[in-house]
Formats: C-alpha cells, sequence, structure tokens
C-alpha cells in the first residue's frame, strides 16, 4: 500500500496494520477502498466504531478465530471480572438502623 497525503487514508492504513502482513499485501488496497468510498466528503478521522472493527478484524484475523469464539471468549471474561465473590460468613446480614 504506497503512502498517501490524505489523512484519512493515513489513519485507515495505520488501522489496517492490525491485519497480517500477508492479508494487507493481497487485500489492503480493496479494504482501504471501499472505506474511502463509503465515508462522507471531508472528513479526517475514521470514526470509533470503524476503528473498533477494524482493530478487532485485523486481531481475529491475526488469531484465526472465529466470531462465535470470540464472543464466548468476551462472555466469559465479563462473567469472570463481575462475579461477585461468596461471603465467607454463613451468618445472614442484619442492618440496624437508628
Amino acid at each position: 500500500m504506497p503512502p498517501t497525503g490524505d489523512p484519512l487514508a493515513r489513519r485507515y492504513r495505520r488501522l489496517l496494520l492490525g491485519y497480517p502482513r500477508a492479508y494487507r499485501r493481497d487485500r489492503g488496497e480493496e479494504i482501504l477502498g471501499l472505506l474511502l468510498d463509503g465515508a462522507p466528503a471531508g472528513r479526517t478521522r475514521p470514526t470509533l466504531r470503524e476503528a473498533a472493527d477494524l482493530l478487532r478484524a485485523g486481531l481475529r484475523c491475526r488469531l484465526g478465530l472465529s466470531l462465535f469464539f470470540l464472543l464466548g471468549l468476551a462472555s466469559a471474561l465479563v462473567l469472570l471480572l463481575t462475579a461477585v465473590p461468596p461471603r465467607r460468613d454463613p451468618r445472614p446480614l442484619t442492618v440496624r438502623l437508628g
């Protein structure tokens, strides 16, 4: 992918670095062209959603993981991070007012 002076194209190219080199060599120009064709005139930065999607897809491509595996992994991670550990004291909680 040759460099260009367009700031949006430069930023898209930077995000495409998440993909493996061989993938970028084979499909990078096509992906970049689609991204630029779909962007409104005057835009200089990818949207947050586009950036996150490109990084996620690049990582998925690098790791060779399916979408369902990633969703399952993300769900398990959320459950682990939000799980409340059990109380060690078996006595019920009592609240004293006043």
